[in-house]
């Protein structure tokens, strides 16, 4: 099967059928979010087999097994919540946490907690770390998100350039044309 995210909703191509059909005809599921109308950004399957869709109205998460839904919106009082609706960009690390870009900030889904965690705000008002080091993203338009699977660093592309984020130190590194790119919006990361 491919999933096919388009301006009003989800389709599903069926590889063996050749047909493209509605995700809410093609699948039974309990209870689905309303979609049409909203624009389909980033759609990935996690280590589980569940499938993750983000939209401009939140993320929604398919478990295929049991075949429901949750959906997950921004709530702005609450720091364990999405930092926006407006999903751009998701990625699945090997360590099984859900990476969630928006148009307004990283977040990091951990699923030992049900939680999302808001990467990239500044520590008590600390914005750098030293030598080229900032705990702060350059951007909060998340435009793409990419694990380096040589040393398990985070690439993030953004509005205002590339940054790397580092796990352990909680830093970002910040790439741009000063250190050689073209213009500064990064709109997608492969790594060979």
């Amino acid at each position: 099967l491919i999933w096919l995210g388009t301006r009003k909703g989800i389709s599903i191509y069926d590889t063996k059928t050749k047909k493209i059909t509605n995700l809410e005809q093609y699948f039974k599921f309990k209870q689905i979010p309303k979609l049409d109308g909203y624009r389909i950004y980033s759609i990935l399957e996690d280590y589980k087999g569940n499938v993750w869709v983000g939209t401009t109205n939140g993320l929604n998460r398919f478990n295929m097994n049991d075949l429901t839904v949750n959906s997950f919106k921004s709530v702005y009082t609450d720091t364990l919540s999405l930092f926006d609706n407006q999903i751009i960009s998701l990625m699945g690390d090997k360590d099984g946490f859900i990476w969630i870009g928006t148009k307004a900030g990283l977040n990091r889904f951990d699923y030992k907690t049900n939680k999302f965690f808001r990467i990239g705000s500044p520590r008590e008002g600390q914005f750098y770390a030293g030598k080229n080091k900032y705990y702060q993203i350059s951007n909060s338009y998340v435009e793409e998100i990419l694990e380096d699977y040589i040393d398990g660093s985070i690439w993030i592309g953004t509005a205002s350039g590339l940054n790397r984020y580092d796990k352990r130190t909680g830093t970002f590194q910040y790439f741009t044309v000063k250190e050689g790119l073209p213009n500064e919006t990064i709109y997608d990361l492969k790594q060979d």
